[in-house]
């Protein structure tokens, strides 16, 4: 907690843009960094995507009134956030100008229409935190806002003029929080659902502000101190119960760089193996190193050079891995044993959803993943072959399943709801093969439908993305009797708990745009 002494106020944060250059900023793409290192030094842009996304900030620094201003320029949601989580007594400020009532639906707010622009108070994350702020330009309003519930703790019915700015302050002391719109207190409430957060600013519309600041007491930092060496106390006692990491080798791969790195038995030595693969003019090469990086064995392999959307896997079951990828229009399998192409075939013409009618699927193929080595037939290693195609935004249409020979043994696609960025695997129903999950609906082994989730066919009107973004499955309830669960990581719907034989909801939970899930003995004392 750095801060500065003002009067009988400790300054904990501010964002002064006075002599900033105008124009774009907080682009995490953007390679000079500098305005954003000396004006929003400390503040966090988390709304924005990781910079390979190349999406833009939706801020930028204009003059207004002989000032410099940060503006949000569309009817996107942005917020910047600061502070540490264990912050509790503080006030914070800024001037805000909105510059339209309204908004859109979003990935965070499907149902948003009107715009809000305001303070985050006792901030825990994107979904959760105390909203002082602008509603329209008729109300100011106070709310609790957790993941989809907005409740609303306090409001003031008052004209907004949107060609001045309005200043809005807050202060939380405990369950205390009382707020001043243009130095006049409009409401205090008592609330104790967020004792402690970050804090943030936060707009879903077009609007600027100016001069936010966030200040403490002497009490309100020592009491903060106090946490926090609680707090460290027990990560502390926590850490001991674990051991701590020990180099135990070094390994110089300089000479093999660059390369992609697994540990495998690429080669059927029938003991695991560094696995270095390499790209070279002359196709791929693999080399194996023992674990003191000696090398055993290297290999490069021509009739596989021009192999797009490759994955390595022992598809023929002869106990070394093969290359298997997409060369123009044809799916072709290279043995890892002897570099001969052990089977290949022509792509198959494009399903009913995605690309031009009747012309092959090459050019449609998902934008990640495409080829997916499994086990749906009753094979003792996993010998079956599933092609997808697919949009750039991680949403597929059609499944076509091959066997070890690369001869096509069905098709399968999303009549329901559109399949989603992954494919997962599991034996649901204990026969000896897996079914298939690739969306919403759980295929068998020869591609048919076993269940679409109830519900499904709305999940388009979310407001966002309408597809699986990940899945686990399990035992996730702890109740062997009923069979295995699936967790679904839903996009905007957010988290599903699924019956994995029949496709009920157990439980739904609007997180937000979750993107990931993962099952794991995580909290063994639950």
């Amino acid at each position: 907690m750095t801060t500065k002494e003002n009067s009988d106020e400790l300054l904990l944060a501010a964002l002064d843009l006075s002599g900033c250059p105008v124009g774009t900023v907080l682009t995490p793409s953007e390679p000079d960094q500098r305005i954003e290192e000396q004006y929003f030094k400390g503040w966090a842009n988390p709304l924005s995507a990781p910079p390979r996304w190349r999406m833009p900030s939706c801020y930028r620094v204009v003059r207004d009134g002989g000032r410099e201003v940060l503006e949000h320029i569309n009817k996107t949601d942005r917020c910047l956030v600061t502070g540490e989580a264990l912050w509790g007594d503080y006030a914070v400020e800024a001037w805000i100008r909105p510059l339209n009532a309204y908004t859109q639906p979003s990935s965070d707010d499907p149902q948003a229409l009107v715009a809000r622009t305001g303070l985050m108070l006792r901030y825990q994350d994107l979904r959760q935190y105390y909203y002082f702020c602008l509603e329209g330009f008729e109300r100011i309003v106070l709310y609790h806002r957790r993941d989809e519930a907005w409740t609303l703790l306090a409001e003031w019915t008052n004209g907004l003029d949107r060609a001045r700015y309005v200043h809005l302050k807050a202060v939380c002391e405990g369950p205390h929080i009382t707020c001043y719109v243009d130095d006049q207190q409009v409401f205090s409430v008592y609330d104790n659902a967020l004792p402690l957060g970050k804090v943030g600013v936060r707009t879903n519309t077009r609007g600027r502000m100016h001069d936010v600041r966030v200040t403490t007491t002497a009490a309100g930092r020592a009491a903060y101190v106090s946490r926090l060496d609680a707090y460290e106390r027990k990560v502390e006692e926590a850490a001991e119960k674990y051991p701590k990491p020990v180099l135990w080798k070094r390994i110089d791969l300089s000479a093999y760089w660059p390369c992609a790195f697994r540990y495998g038995d690429f080669r059927g030595a029938g003991r695991k193996e560094i696995v270095l693969q390499q790209q070279t003019t002359e196709g791929p090469r693999i080399v194996c190193l023992d674990l003191n990086g000696q090398e055993t064995w290297a290999r490069t392999y021509p009739a596989a050079a021009r192999l797009t959307h490759l994955t390595i896997h022992d598809l023929n079951a002869d106990g070394v891995e093969d290359f298997i990828g997409v060369d123009g229009d044809r799916l072709r399998l290279v043995s890892g044993r002897s570099g001969e192409v052990l089977a290949e075939t022509e792509l198959p013409r494009t399903g009913p959803y995605w690309g031009q009618r009747n012309v092959r699927v090459g050019e449609y193929l998902h934008s990640l993943r495409v080829l997916w080595p499994c086990r749906i037939r009753k094979t003792e290693k996993p010998q079956d072959l599933l092609l997808r195609d697919g949009d750039g935004g991680g949403t597929g249409y059609s499944l076509w399943a091959y066997d070890e020979h690369l001869n096509l043994r069905w098709r399968a696609d999303a009549h329901t709801a559109w399949y989603g960025m992954y494919l997962w695997f599991y034996d649901v129903d204990g026969d000896g093969r897996d079914e298939i999950l690739p969306g919403y609906e759980l295929l068998d082994g020869d591609g048919h439908c076993l269940w679409v989730m109830k519900g499904a066919e709305y999940i388009e009107d979310s407001g966002g993305a309408g597809h699986v973004d990940h899945a686990a499955f399990g035992e996730l309830d702890g109740d062997e009797r009923n069979g295995p669960e699936i967790g679904i990581a839903g996009s905007d719907p957010g988290f599903f708990l699924v019956d994995a034989r029949t496709g009920a909801v157990r439980q739904n939970h609007r997180f937000g745009h979750v993107q990931g899930i993962y099952a794991g003995n995580f909290r063994p004392d639950l």
